[in-house]
């Protein structure tokens, strides 16, 4: 489910402000019908593309849930096909 803020947690006009206004968010909308298997599949050949890449990035590009890349990551390095 998207969410978003709707205003600064700082007060208005301090520095925090000034900084809080500068902040982007992007929101990640997950998929939620990946099996273990497939995200290993979709793993494998997004790291034949980028060739080195960290978890979080994994898993925000292919928009899979962290625990889920998580697992499959490490079934993958069990498996001697990632290092």
């Amino acid at each position: 489910m998207p969410c978003a803020l709707t205003e600064s947690p700082v007060p208005q006009g301090s520095k925090q402000s000034e900084r809080w206004s500068k902040i982007r968010l992007k929101v990640i909308e997950l998929r939620s019908d990946v099996t273990l298997n497939d995200a290993k599949a979709e793993i494998i050949t997004y790291l034949r593309k980028h060739k080195e890449a960290e978890t979080f990035d994994i898993a925000n590009d292919l928009r899979l849930d962290l625990q889920l890349t998580v697992k499959a990551l490490k079934e993958l390095w069990e498996e001697g096909r990632v290092a």
